[in-house]
């Protein structure tokens, strides 16, 4: 029996040896299909879809969707995904606006509003958002009483505070008195209330000082009612308009 099953084993080493290399060569083949690493470009893109996901859009500045997408604009300024995801960063803040409506959270709304209209002004739905808002601004807060704004104190106490962040506004929309700088001042609102700052208005004119006051007055009497509003008021014909919060403690 032996004798007869040594052929056959010998007959089979052929086909195991030639079995094994086969196994060997698709190893080997396995090994180096590998996905090659990701280029630089490729990882802002993930990294832009992680962010735009976890709703990390412009905030914090150093790790959000928008900061990720002026690298790419560096790296690849002519890639379509920079209109791309531009747009669906706009689209994620008009929906973002659109689910603090249902809360009846006007002022976060607002937040959301000014983003994305900065960033794509004809995103779908953003007319829709604006809409909704001004209907409601205009229903509670009639047009301020510059009597209304608070008394401008002394700009020399703000010496030695450090300073948070400061917000430009629109010289030509103060002028025009347009409707959408509440949408700027709801968010400067938010910024003082949510740091507890000082609120610094630097103004081109006394009127436009005054109107802007009471503006902010006004706004937060809706949002904040019982919030204790330190407001500072300095008039400069050669500086833009802006406000600068700072810090309560030096």
């Amino acid at each position: 029996m032996k004798k007869l099953l040594a052929p056959f084993i010998i007959s089979l080493l052929p086909v195991l040896l030639a079995g094994c290399a086969t196994s060997d060569s698709q190893s080997v083949n396995t090994v180096s299909e590998k996905p090659p690493p990701l280029t630089r470009q490729q990882k802002l893109v993930r990294g832009i879809e992680q962010d735009i996901a976890a709703n990390r859009l412009t905030t914090p500045s150093d790790n959000s969707a928008m900061q990720k997408l002026e690298v790419l604009e560096e790296v690849a300024p002519s890639s379509p995904e920079i209109t791309h995801y531009k747009n669906q960063i706009a689209k994620r803040y008009v929906t973002l606006s659109e689910r603090a409506l249902k809360r009846n959270d006007y002022i976060t709304a607002s937040t959301y509003v000014i983003n994305a209209k900065k960033i794509n002004a004809d995103t779908a739905g953003l007319d829709d958002v604006m809409t909704r808002i001004q209907n409601y601004q205009q229903k509670v807060s009639p047009t301020p009483v510059p009597a209304l704004a608070p008394p401008i104190m002394d700009v020399k106490s703000l010496e030695g505070k450090a300073t948070l962040e400061t917000v430009a506004l629109p010289q030509p929309d103060i002028v025009a008195r347009k409707f959408e700088l509440r949408y700027h001042i709801d968010l400067v609102i938010e910024k003082t209330v949510k740091q507890n700052a000082l609120l610094l208005l630097s103004s081109q004119s006394e009127a436009d000082a005054l109107w802007l006051s009471a503006l902010v007055k006004s706004r937060i009497r809706l949002s904040h009612p019982y919030y204790n509003l330190a407001l500072f008021v300095r008039i400069d014909a050669e500086q833009g308009p802006m406000f600068t919060l700072y810090s309560r403690t030096p």
